[in-house]
C-alpha cells in the first residue's frame, strides 16, 4: 500500500487484509494471549502487566500520566501538522484521512534521491569512522549484505553471543526507510559489541530494552540532523525533509502511546477478551485523530509489554541526544569524543534500567521533555 497511489486501490487492500487477519489470524491470537494472561496468574502475579510491572521495574500507572500529558501537550501541533502534510500530499483534510493512507502518507519517493543503494553501506561506515568506531567492532560485528532468495529485506540485529558474535543483515534497497532502519540495527550492533565481556550475563543479554533500543533510536536519528545529511549525504537545504521526519515521528510516538493505554486495560484481563477490540479501536483512535478498525486488537501487540521499552526508549534518546549536543554541538556524530562517550555508555550493556542508565550519563529524570523539545524546535508548539 505504500506506493499505491490509487485511494481506492488501497482502501480495498486494506479491507483484505482486515478480512483475513479477523477470519485466519485473530482466532490464534486470541488463544495466545489468554494463555499467557493464565500464565502470569500461575506465576503468582494478579495479571500479565503486573508481571512485567515488576519485571521491567515500571510502574505502569505513572508512566500512563506522562505519556497522556505528552499527547495533550502535542494535540494542537500534531493536529495542525498532520493536517497540513495531509493536504499536501493526499488532497484532503485530516478529518478525512483513513488508516489505508497511512503507508503511502509516510512512503515520500520524493526523498529517494538523496537515499541511494550505493551510498547506504559507505555511509555508515563513514558516520561510525567520524565517531571514531571501527563499523566491525575488531571482527565482533559479522555484516550480512548477501543478496539472497526470500532474505529479509528490512536490516536487523541479532545479537548471537554478547560481544563477541554479533550479526548485521542487510540488503540495500535504498530509500530513507532503509537508511534508517539500518543505522537503528546498526546501533543494537553497536551496543552489544561494546558490551563489557565480564559483565554477567543477565547484564549482557536481558534487562531493560528500553536502553538498546534507545541507543539504536540515536542511530536512526540522524537523518534529521541537517548537518549529518549535508555531510554525508550532500543533502543541503532538508528542511522540509527534516520537518516531514519529526511528523512521521510524532505520529509514531503517539501511536505508541495510544497502543499502551489500550495495553494496559488487555493486560489487565484475566477473564477473557471481551470488549478489547472496541478498546483498541477508541484508543489508537484518539491519539492518532483518526478511526483506526478494531481488527489488529490481538495483531497489534508485542510480547512482554513491549510498547513501554519503545516509548522509554524515545524519551531515552532524546536525552541522550541533548546530552551530546550539550557536550559535543549538534555535529556530535563526527567528534570521536562522543565516540568514546558511546563506547563508555554501551559496556555497561543493560546492567541499569533506562531511567537509572540517564542519571549515571548526567541526565535528570527521565521523561518526555527533550523530547517535546526537540519536535517543537522543529514543528513549533
Amino acid at each position: 500500500m505504500a506506493n499505491e497511489a490509487n485511494r481506492d486501490r488501497r482502501r480495498r487492500l486494506y479491507r483484505a487484509r482486515l478480512d483475513t487477519l479477523e477470519r485466519e489470524l485473530n482466532p490464534l491470537y486470541d488463544m495466545y494471549w489468554r494463555r499467557a494472561h493464565q500464565v502470569a496468574l500461575e506465576l503468582g502475579y494478579s495479571s500479565y502487566e503486573d508481571m512485567f510491572a515488576e519485571i521491567k521495574a515500571m510502574n505502569h500507572g505513572v508512566f500512563y500520566g506522562e505519556v497522556q500529558s505528552f499527547v495533550q501537550e502535542t494535540n494542537s501541533l500534531y493536529q495542525r501538522q498532520l493536517d497540513k502534510l495531509v493536504r499536501q500530499r493526499l488532497g484532503v483534510s485530516l478529518s478525512d484521512l483513513e488508516m489505508s493512507d497511512v503507508p503511502y502518507l509516510f512512503r515520500a519517493p520524493e526523498y529517494d534521491r538523496y537515499f541511494s543503494t550505493e551510498r547506504l553501506l559507505p555511509t555508515l561506515h563513514a558516520t561510525l569512522a567520524g565517531l571514531g568506531i571501527d563499523p566491525l567492532a575488531q571482527h565482533r560485528v559479522h555484516m550480512d549484505t548477501e543478496a539472497r532468495p526470500n532474505k529479509s529485506p528490512r536490516a536487523f540485529c541479532a545479537p548471537v553471543r554478547v560481544p563477541d558474535e554479533i550479526y548485521l543483515c542487510v540488503m540495500p534497497h535504498g530509500g530513507q526507510d532503509d537508511y534508517q532502519a539500518l543505522l537503528h540495527e546498526s546501533g543494537h550492533a553497536q551496543h552489544f559489541a561494546h558490551v563489557r565481556p565480564d559483565q554477567e550475563f543477565e547484564y549482557r543479554c536481558l534487562g531493560d530494552n528500553a536502553v538498546t533500543e534507545g541507543f539504536a533510536f540515536l542511530f536512526d536519528h540522524l537523518p534529521y540532523n541537517p548537518l549529518w545529511l549535508q555531510q554525508y549525504l550532500g543533502y543541503a537545504d532538508a528542511a522540509d525533509y527534516v520537518r516531514f521526519g519529526y511528523i512521521s515521528e510524532l505520529f509514531f510516538i503517539r501511536r505508541y502511546v495510544g497502543k499502551f493505554v489500550y495495553e494496559l486495560q488487555l493486560h489487565r484481563q484475566n477473564d477473557g477478551l471481551d470488549g478489547m477490540a472496541k478498546a483498541y479501536s477508541a484508543a489508537l483512535s484518539d491519539a492518532l485523530m483518526i478511526e483506526v478498525p478494531p481488527e489488529h486488537y490481538l495483531a497489534d501487540v508485542d510480547p512482554g509489554f513491549y510498547v513501554g521499552s519503545y516509548l522509554r526508549a524515545w524519551f531515552l534518546e532524546a536525552a541522550m541526544r541533548m546530552i551530546l549536543q550539550t557536550e559535543y554541538s549538534k555535529a556530535w556524530f563526527r567528534n570521536p569524543g562522543a565516540g568514546e562517550w558511546l563506547r563508555a555508555a554501551w559496556s555497561m550493556g543493560q546492567k541499569h534500567n533506562s531511567p537509572q542508565l540517564l542519571l549515571k550519563l548526567g541526565g535528570g529524570k527521565l521523561n518526555a521533555d527533550p523530547l517535546r523539545f526537540f519536535i517543537e524546535g522543529v514543528l513549533g508548539r
